[in-house]
């Protein structure tokens, strides 16, 4: 049976959907997305890999009964945990590289802090007006949330991102304090076994989905691996694509390494030229996950050491990749926009927006990128100083041209005024320009 929590979310969503089919300027939206969600569902891939997603947990959930983990009662937990929980772990199963993230994915949601705070919470609803009130309110805060990230800091986006933040926060605090005080004054007269039962399959269940989100992700990436090669090679036999199947030896990793320049079958073209070639994609693999641990132990050992090597370049190099690719990316979004401004850049105002997302760069959300332009915004100049203090610098004079800077301070000349300014089409580049710090990944 649903509690009032459940009830109100239900309440919430059909009064959503009739208000959008309602209004006349959302109805064919709406109605678009539902067929569109349909005919997506509606395919036999789809549909097998669902009936044997509902197979894995009936398997699951006999096996914890024949134990005396399961009862009866856990029916609905059971079916809102598959459901809430399971089905969005599925589909974010495609994008996990390696069995150990995927492991780490399915781990934050049977072991972390906010599945047991949710889970907390959810045992001691409020009454049924307060909790669709409160889901309303929670709707707006999100949405609000969602708008603020869209606005111009300048117009104030992170004290009203605050405020919401403060909200929400008060609210997750109040509905802790709610559940604590019911659970104090119910402890006598609640089951506790099924208290526990229901604890515990917030926990095995997830943890138990994961060998079937193992093979989803592997097959789906095998079938992807297997396509591509014998699209890019002529008369792939069965025996070339079982010797494939025999060398990536079960390893998500390798399945989705397996792309690029490793699409192109060499050597034999035979059943064990294809599992050599299979194996040697898992060993180019290793060789470029140890250069890559190499490159972090090194930025790690010269952290904090000044000075520069013989090529000129700087010792400590911590986020200098970041910073020459968000710089990079800036000077390209200068280019797009020169001409439809009448031959004129953008300046500070457009930065955060051009940078978003910032884990692209692996940059702190203070970015610290600064982005000035000339009074009438023909040139312009951006900069960043990075954990050791050193500036890296870029700017433009028109839509083609590229000047380069490296120095211990922020640059207070213009591009194209000579001296500290670098050329790229012209001259030989900073040697903190030209060195690759680029990640092995």
């Amino acid at each position: 049976m649903l509690n009032e929590r459940e009830v109100a979310t239900a309440i919430v969503l059909v009064s959503l959907i009739v208000a959008g089919l309602v209004n006349p300027k959302t109805r064919s939206g709406l109605l678009g997305g539902f067929a569109g969600v349909g005919k997506a569902l509606w395919n036999r891939k789809i549909i097998g890999v669902l009936v044997a997603y509902i197979a894995w947990v009936t398997l699951c959930v006999l096996g914890a009964y024949t134990l005396g983990l399961w009862q009866l009662s856990l029916l609905k937990d059971t079916i809102l945990t598959a459901l809430v929980v399971g089905l969005p772990l599925l589909f974010r199963a495609l994008n996990n590289k390696t069995g150990g993230l995927l492991l780490r994915d399915v781990g934050k949601e049977a072991l972390g802090l906010s599945a047991f705070v949710a889970f907390y919470v959810n045992l001691s609803p409020l009454p049924l007006w307060a909790e669709v009130l409160l889901q309303v309110v929670l709707i707006l805060l999100v949405f609000t949330q969602v708008a603020v990230q869209r606005i111009d800091p300048s117009t104030g986006q992170r004290a009203l991102s605050g405020c919401v933040n403060f909200a929400l926060g008060a609210v997750g605090i109040g509905l802790i304090a709610w559940s604590t005080f019911r659970l104090a004054s119910d402890w006598p007269t609640l089951d506790q076994k099924e208290l526990f039962l229901q604890l515990f399959l917030a926990v095995w269940l997830p943890l138990a989905l994961f060998p079937f989100l193992y093979g989803f992700a592997y097959f789906a990436a095998v079938e992807g691996v297997l396509l591509r090669v014998s699209r890019l090679n002529k008369g792939v036999g069965w025996r070339e694509k079982a010797g494939i199947l025999v060398g990536l030896a079960f390893s998500l990793r390798t399945a989705k390494a397996f792309n690029g320049a490793h699409l192109q079958l060499s050597g034999e073209r035979t059943f064990r030229g294809a599992v050599h070639h299979a194996r040697n994609v898992r060993d180019d693999l290793d060789r470029r996950e140890a250069k890559a641990l190499d490159q972090l132990q090194t930025l790690d050992v010269l952290a904090g050491v000044t000075g520069a090597d013989t090529s000129g370049a700087q010792l400590d190099r911590r986020e200098f990749n970041g910073t020459k690719n968000a710089l990079r990316w800036l000077h390209t979004c200068q280019s797009g926009w020169y001409e439809r401004q009448g031959n004129r850049f953008w300046g500070a105002e457009r930065t955060d927006a051009m940078l978003r997302p910032l884990s692209r760069y692996e940059l702190p959300d203070d970015h610290g990128v600064v982005v000035e332009t000339t009074p009438d915004r023909t040139r312009w100049r951006g900069w960043r100083t990075t954990p050791s203090g050193w500036v890296l610098g870029i700017g433009a004079i028109d839509r083609t041209s590229q000047y380069l800077y490296a120095g211990p301070a922020a640059p207070t000349s213009w591009p194209g005024d000579g001296g500290i300014w670098i050329d790229a089409g012209r001259q030989e580049w900073p040697p903190d320009w030209d060195r690759n710090d680029e990640i092995a990944r």
